[in-house]
């Protein structure tokens, strides 16, 4: 091969020191010596070295992260040796770290070969004439880069996480804004060599950069358009042949010859019957084993091969006029078949980015499929993710929306050097990524449009705006242009988020407090037209054996020093003066209830509850919208701690919350649902499938105390496919409301006899309703294929069966609601031992009425 490639992951040594103290020592020289030093892993990170070590405890747990940012005023100083063979000098031989977090030197045998001031994007440097056969020594520098930017002109920077200097700093770093501090996460301003190293050694020939674009022809056949970046090095031609092939979908080849320097070969093949990429749930998120390999024409010896799994798809935004006055659409439309987006918000899935394994990743993206997802926006305030994220998304259908890397602050792009590099990472992360499937959308930002609208107003400098109009735009059209870039998120119309074009904030219930009812109003989520509401959430906190492993054992109660530590901002600390929080306004007010009458179970269950509720409730409204509203990516899927109270619905350490499964049935192929119509309720169908289904409905009312309910109808109905669909009104009588208290209605959606999706809808508030033991019987028995079958019934109304543990098994359904007289049997999938310790439960206790 042409290009060899050693890897320098692993062991390294690292000590820390303050400004300017290690060049001192003569470091970049001597590297830091195994005496007063401690080991390193890389990839890896500070935090992650110094705890292994035994110097900090876990960053994590607790209150640790406070006193810990002393971290980031330090320098920290890695160094190894690495070995290369004799018949190499004279090659050219670059190293390669593909993330340096955040500003970086690098030494090679005493040298200073550059410096690197970017954490997102790589950075790679020619070291021929440093370099020498055997034993070689690396050392890199590394610093926060907050001690330089706190000394930079901030004064013109708007930045929404604080007003301080030590807040607006990170809008000239270009490091993972988060880890400065947002309201989901804590402040852990981190260093290290958090992506891996190598060293590469070429010869005759470097395959630089490969791509493939896809596209559609009208016949049914796929174009393919391979273009390939090749660097010849010496002064003479090369002839070469080139080979891209498909794996057993057979291939074609390119006789080429190859001037010195750089080139770039494009060859257009087509497949005449691809197997296409589906989004999950259309169909197949199939791939091909896609490879190029570069053959010396006269030898057949092999120069240079790449490859990577491809996918063959085409995808469009579509926004078109609609109807009426609702504006114009905003549609992903995916190998010609509209979409709509069903997901949630991306975060990094670790404060530590480096921690997060290959299996962590998959773990999440196979949830993701779970709760029936098909999209992930990754917010513009972490990282692009690693390579497994994007393998995962790829392989399990998930498309994602990728924000670049800004988020809720004004940037310094009036500095050239600044804006050099924002170009440098675009570049870099456009060729990167560009080749996944998965990836559908490149958006400008997050919330920076709208935050210069909504705070500065028009006369004010948008820092920013050439950003997102011209350098980002430009890269894309340059090296992507089948795919739609959007400026920002929200955007669209004169305030940027308005609720007719483009995609929204729809923030207005859980911060802004808009609603009639508050921060709590979940229902007021009935009146949003949003074409594609790209952010929206509700808090709750996670179950109690994930409190158990971020707070002490001491603090494990609500508003003790931890659980305001890892509680989100918006809960824990806005509103403030004495006004009422978010949960405060919900106890009273729905639930009837006092926060401070509750124990921690309470607590934990009813605020989960309210999570859950609001969660069905809007992204049900949402999704009967189809196409006029086009998609709903909720905040936020995951976490990157523990937090006390956070917008997820799957925690820090991967359990479920309520809301998790909520969310699986809202987002089901085929959901059935009640909307509230002026003087009654209506049933809806939502059918995300590309054919017509066919079913029987069911419908009726029932009495919360009573051990039967009635049935009203029973109709047939064909649902035409990928619509939203009215099934019929149902008025309501007049009612006292004692006895909207003690009635709730029921639907069932079936095919040859068996149920499909279900839907309850109360007329009053959880705090209204006085349930009873629902004597809740249940059984285990043996099911096929080692699965194990739960059988329940229940003589009266049982509201939010809970099935545990789950941290070994895995309940086919969790956290619903079964009707008097109901029985329901669910597969429950573990391991023998972990069924025999099956609990079976009801939430009714809770919303009895007390003494």
């Amino acid at each position: 091969m042409a290009t060899e490639r050693i890897s320098l992951d692993g062991d390294w040594r690292l000590r820390w020191c303050d400004a300017g103290e290690g060049e001192e020592a003569g470091w970049p020289t001597t590297g830091v010596a195994e005496e007063g030093s401690i080991p390193a892993c890389v990839p890896g990170m500070t935090h992650l070295d110094l705890h292994a070590a035994g110097e900090i405890p876990d960053p994590l747990v607790g209150r640790n992260a406070e006193d810990l940012e002393w971290m980031a005023e330090k320098d920290w100083w890695y160094s190894r040796t690495f070995d290369l063979a004799e018949d190499r000098i004279g090659d050219p031989v670059e190293v390669v770290f593909e993330g340096l977090d955040c500003f970086a030197d690098i030494w090679i045998n005493g040298e200073h070969v550059g410096s690197s001031r970017n954490a997102l994007v790589g950075w790679r440097a020619d070291i021929t004439d440093h370099v020498k056969a055997g034993e070689n020594l690396i050392v890199v520098r590394l610093d926060t880069g907050f001690r330089w930017a706190v000394k930079q002109d901030l004064s013109r920077l708007l930045v929404t996480s604080g007003r301080t200097d030590r807040d607006k700093a990170r809008a000239y770093l270009r490091h993972s804004q988060f880890s400065f501090g947002w309201d989901w996460a804590p402040r852990l301003v981190t260093a290290g060599i958090w992506k891996p190293v190598r060293i590469e050694s070429h010869r005759d020939v470097a395959l630089r950069d490969l791509c493939v674009r896809t596209r559609l022809g009208p016949d049914g056949e796929a174009v393919l358009t391979a273009l390939a970046e090749l660097e010849v090095f010496g002064n003479a031609e090369k002839d070469v042949v080139l080979e891209f092939s498909l794996g057993d979908a057979g291939g074609t080849s390119l006789r080429y010859t190859l001037a010195p320097g750089f080139n770039l070969v494009t060859h257009e093949f087509s497949v005449a019957e691809p197997i296409l990429w589906w989004p999950y749930g259309l169909g197949e998120p199939h791939l091909y084993d896609f490879e190029c390999r570069v053959l010396d024409r006269e030898s057949g010896a092999e120069l240079a091969a790449d490859g990577f799994p491809l996918g063959i798809r085409e995808t469009q935004v579509a926004q078109e006029p609609l109807p009426g006055d609702e504006g114009q659409s905003f549609t992903f439309v995916v190998n010609g078949v509209p979409v709509f987006a069903k997901g949630a918000n991306w975060v990094p899935a670790d404060s530590l980015l480096s921690r997060v394994t290959p299996e962590k990743y998959h773990a999440l993206i196979r949830e993701a499929c779970g709760a029936n997802f098909n999209m992930l926006r990754v917010w513009g305030g972490g990282t692009y993710e690693a390579d497994a994220f994007w393998e995962a998304c790829d392989r399990l259908g998930i498309m994602v929306w990728l924000d670049f890397q800004f988020a809720c602050a004004m940037i310094p792009e009036d500095d050239p050097d600044f804006s050099a590099e924002v170009a440098r990472e675009a570049e870099l992360v456009v060729r990167r990524l560009r080749n996944h499937p998965s990836l559908v959308l490149w958006c400008g930002n997050n919330e920076n449009q709208a935050i210069y609208r909504g705070e500065t107003g028009a006369d004010h400098t948008f820092y920013g705006w050439k950003t997102y109009h011209e350098i980002l735009p430009r890269e894309c059209a340059q090296l992507d242009p089948t795919r739609y870039y959007w400026p920002s998120s929200p955007y669209g119309g004169p305030r940027h988020g308005d609720s007719d074009i483009g995609d929204t904030h729809s923030w207005q219930v859980s911060l802004m407090g808009d609603a009639p009812g508050g921060l709590c109003d979940y229902r007021h989520y009935r009146h949003d037209r949003s074409k594609f509401a790209s952010e929206y959430g509700f808090l709750a906190p996670p179950v109690r054996a994930t409190l158990e492993q971020g707070l002490p054992q001491d603090e494990l109660f609500v508003g003790s020093p931890s659980w305001q530590f890892h509680g989100n901002r918006f809960e824990t600390g806005i509103p403030v003066g004495g006004a009422p929080t978010m949960f405060e306004q919900a106890f009273e007010k729905l639930f009837k209830r006092s926060q401070d009458e509750m124990d921690l179970d309470t607590f934990v269950r009813l605020t989960q509850a309210w999570q859950a509720e609001a969660y069905r409730y809007s992204l049900s409204h949402f999704r009967r919208r189809k196409f006029v509203t086009s998609g709903t990516l909720f905040w936020m899927y995951n976490d990157c701690w523990v937090a006390s109270s956070g917008w997820t619905i799957i925690d820090y350490h991967l359990r479920r919350k309520p809301s998790y499964y909520m969310v699986r049935r809202v987002f089901a192929p085929e959901m059935l649902s009640f909307a509230e119509d002026e003087g009654g309720l209506s049933l809806w169908l939502v059918n995300d499938r590309v054919h017509a289904v066919d079913g029987v409905l069911e419908y009726g009312y029932g009495s919360f105390a009573q051990p039967t309910t009635d049935l009203l109808g029973r109709a047939d109905y064909v649902v035409p496919g990928n619509r939203s669909h009215r099934l019929l009104a149902l008025p309501l009588p007049e009612l006292s409301r004692e006895e909207k208290a003690d009635r709730f209605y029921w639907a069932r959606w079936l095919r040859g006899g068996e149920v499909i999706s279900w839907q309850h809808h109360w007329l009053t508030p959880w705090g209204d309703v006085s349930l009873s033991d629902p004597a809740l019987k249940w059984r285990i028995s043996a099911g096929p294929d080692g699965e194990h079958l739960l059988e329940m019934s229940a003589e009266r109304y049982v509201w939010m069966v809970e099935i545990g543990p789950t941290d070994e098994l895995d309940p086919e359904d969790n956290y619903f609601d079964l009707s008097p007289g109901q029985s329901r049997t669910l597969r429950i999938y573990g391991p023998e031992e972990a069924v025999k310790q099956i609990t079976v439960r009801s939430w009714n206790d809770v919303l009895q009425k007390r003494a």
